[in-house]
């Protein structure tokens, strides 16, 4: 992995400005790594694109992460649907539906709190953007690499995403969630 390089910006327009400027100047990006700071919040940014060889195939990522105290016990998956996921309910892997109709039919959603998840997700313009980039796999999880106390959201695709604008679309999403996250039954950034 390269040098991870560091942003902030008061705004995610002055951020992105910084960002895409940086971008720009690479000739190919197969490799890009940032932190970004907004607002006393940190995201991480990490761009890996590995063309393969020979007889290995290529793989192409884009993820958001950043770390939020676990402080109620909400937990979710969301997920694009495909038939290979269309298969797997009818074999008992379980959907849960929000009230969304357009949301819950292109994600898996699974959550142990709907009720909750349905309140942060209730905004159009964040459903929209869901709607927009339909691979996006978004988790709210116990962070591994990290003691107790804290969880990891990631937002990523399985696919380069290299486009500024539509990456500070996509950053936009992660920070409106992260402010959702932290006014629900108490979460504080971290």
């Amino acid at each position: 992995m390269e040098n991870v390089k560091k942003f902030s910006g008061e705004n995610d327009n002055d951020l992105w400005a910084q960002v895409s400027r940086d971008m720009a100047r690479e000739d190919t990006i197969l490799e890009y790594s940032a932190v970004l700071e907004q607002q006393g919040t940190t995201i991480f940014f990490d761009l890996d694109i590995d063309l393969g060889g020979g007889f290995e195939s290529g793989f192409e990522t884009t993820r958001f992460t950043t770390l939020v105290p676990e402080q109620n016990s909400l937990r979710f998956h969301i997920y694009p649907q495909d038939w290979v996921k269309e298969i797997e309910k009818l074999f008992g892997l379980e959907d849960a539906k929000l009230g969304y109709p357009e949301l819950d039919a292109a994600y898996i959603i699974q959550t142990n709190q709907p009720v909750i998840l349905k309140q942060i997700l209730i905004d159009s313009a964040i459903q929209n953007v869901l709607l927009k980039y339909p691979k996006a796999h978004l988790k709210l999880s116990p962070n591994e690499d990290q003691p107790e106390g804290s969880l990891k959201f990631s937002v990523y695709f399985y696919q380069a995403i290299t486009n500024p604008t539509d990456l500070q679309e996509i950053y936009r999403l992660v920070f409106i969630l992260l402010q959702r996250l932290e006014n629900t039954d108490g979460y504080k950034r971290v």
